[in-house]
């Protein structure tokens, strides 16, 4: 068997792997949407645009204006704990977002990250509101008693109400805002003051315009997480779409409960209807790559002189799951993690507490690769017993390569003979390398997706584990271990050829890690450091005699 090309079509293989993983992440297949999504609770009213209620379809035409009413009442100002939002009484909806204690970039640490916005190159809003109200052709325009709210110190909660009404009805609409919370409460009371009955519809609606760049600003060089949109239904738990996907074709299901969120790097918004209720869930592309993604619930009524309330939550923070679990179920999953998570979820598990120890991710990720070296120790110390081995045939190997001389058959084939005879496994040495790799796939997933590491800072000149080293320092320290564990092992191939390419593979490595997250260098440096120590103990402990034949495996051999 040639060792080398097992080697080099594993390497190859990985890259391609690591590649269409990356593309499934960012490209996903555009899914058969259906409105037999849940079938005990589709409405069969909604089974085609073209047979949507009215009500919806009018709604559906008064959503598709790429622009906001010009307000001209005195916007309403939210400051809580860890929100700062905006309500424009034109619809009463938020319209500017802060999350305060996420600064924009590291340069900038006093100004907060914006995830919501109406300025016209990013717009990015939410809105809710109800259908069908008598004589009105644009948005409700609500009055509050205050223009500026605030969660003062000993408060848990901070409301807001919000009042619209003509002739004969009267909506209260209501902000609950909690304390060390993302998550806010919407709700409506529709009081009919008039002599006959409402029927209409409760909307909950994100408009966005799909402006990956402003989303992704912080994202590392060349890589990219998901932004589009995620929904939650009782049959598929978490399904993602891309925008693109949204534009070839548009969201059009019905739901009992579930949640619709918008994904970007490390932050969400998403709305969470009544989990007993039904709802339409829908999507539209609009001029100038502006989406608006909802959805509406089934008629409500209100009897004259009667008063119904309903309403929804709103989340508009990072992608924290233990968090997000608690607001809706699974909703937790937008933490995507790929297709190892269960790897991911107990690294990012073993991280966090160690973590709660330090204080500092960075010494975190040192010693769970500590942790995880010495849960593989006793595979690590076969795999270099055996290259110890290999290493201790390399007279005889010279000998057989001058006796076959150019016979590169004859070579291979006594080259295995010897491999038999000595009962040695020259793919023994790929051990560490073959247990490392899901770990580090993992790893790559937990720095690029856990809000917990952006703007991490470790020691010195890295001030972020989730960005790229910016003097390259953590990679080159990581090239040269993988050079001095290539210059530990023996050879892997009488070819000097084939030895070249190997020996050049350190720089290869070196240069596709220079935009990896420097906490992912972090890993893979200390953890080559550490092996670097395993093999040089483990061979010295080899020529030493100390891993001489039992013998029990004596006895065996001899039979």
């Amino acid at each position: 068997m040639n060792y080398i090309r097992v080697i080099l079509y594993f390497v190859f293989g990985l890259v391609a792997l690591t590649l269409w993983n990356t593309w499934q992440h960012d490209y996903p297949a555009t899914p058969q949407l259906s409105t037999t999504a849940a079938l005990s609770t589709t409405d069969s009213t909604f089974a085609n645009a073209a047979e949507l209620p009215s009500d919806i379809a009018n709604h559906l035409n008064m959503s598709s204006t790429t622009t906001l009413p010009i307000s001209t009442q005195t916007p309403i100002t939210i400051k809580t704990d860890v929100l700062a939002a905006t309500i424009d009484p034109v619809g009463g909806n938020i319209v500017t977002a802060q999350l305060l204690g996420y600064p924009a970039t590291l340069q900038s640490a006093e100004i907060p990250f914006t995830l919501l916005n109406n300025n016209a190159d990013t717009l990015y809003i939410a809105q809710t509101g109800i259908t069908n109200v008598p004589g009105l052709n644009t948005e409700m325009s609500f009055t509050a008693p205050e223009t500026q709210y605030q969660l003062l110190s000993g408060q848990n909660q901070l409301v807001v109400n919000l009042t619209w009404q003509n002739a004969g009805l009267k909506v209260i609409k209501t902000y609950t805002f909690t304390r060390n919370s993302y998550a806010i409460n919407i709700n409506y009371s529709v009081i009919n003051n008039g002599n006959q009955v409402w029927q209409g519809r409760y909307y909950m609606q994100t408009k966005r315009r799909n402006f990956q760049e402003a989303a992704t600003k912080d994202h590392l060089v060349g890589f990219h997480t998901f932004f589009g949109i995620a929904v939650s239904t009782p049959n598929k738990p978490y399904e993602k779409y891309s925008f693109n996907s949204l534009s070839d074709e548009p969201l059009t299901m019905t739901v009992k409960g579930g949640w619709l969120a918008i994904l970007q790097h490390y932050f969400l918004s998403a709305w969470i209807p009544n989990p007993n209720g039904n709802y339409y869930y829908y999507s539209q592309q609009l001029d100038n790559q502006v989406y608006v993604v909802g959805l509406i619930s089934q008629p409500l009524q209100v009897s004259p002189k009667q008063t119904v309330s309903f309403g929804s939550q709103l989340y508009i923070g990072p992608e924290i799951a233990s968090q997000l679990e608690t607001v809706a179920p699974h909703l937790g999953l937008t933490v995507d993690y790929g297709w190892l998570w269960i790897i991911a979820v107990a690294i990012f598990w073993l991280l966090k507490h160690v973590y709660s120890m330090v204080g500092n991710w960075g010494w975190s990720i040192v010693i769970v690769t500590l942790l995880i070296k010495l849960l593989f120790y006793k595979l690590s110390e076969t795999s270099y017993k055996s290259m110890a081995k290999m290493r201790s045939l390399q007279p005889k190997l010279e000998v057989i390569k001058e006796r076959c001389g150019g016979d590169r058959q004859q070579l291979s084939k006594a080259t295995m003979e010897l491999y038999r005879k000595e009962k040695v496994n020259p793919l023994g040495g790929c051990l560490p390398i073959l247990i490392q790799i899901p770990v580090f796939i993992a790893l790559y997933w937990v720095l690029i997706e856990s809000v917990e590491l952006r703007q991490a800072p470790f020691i010195l000149w890295i001030h972020d584990l989730s960005a790229p080293d910016p003097y390259f320092i953590l990679p080159i320290i990581m090239g040269l271990t993988m050079f001095i564990q290539q210059k530990l092992s023996p050879p892997i191939s009488q070819d000097p050829t084939q030895a070249k390419i190997m020996m050049f593979l350190p720089v290869v490595f070196t240069v596709l890690f220079l935009q990896f997250p420097a906490g992912l260098v972090l890993y893979w440096a200390v953890n080559s450091g550490i092996s670097i120590l395993q093999q040089w103990y483990i061979t010295k402990r080899f020529e030493q005699g100390a891993y001489k034949t039992s013998k029990k495996d004596k006895k065996k051999t001899s039979k």
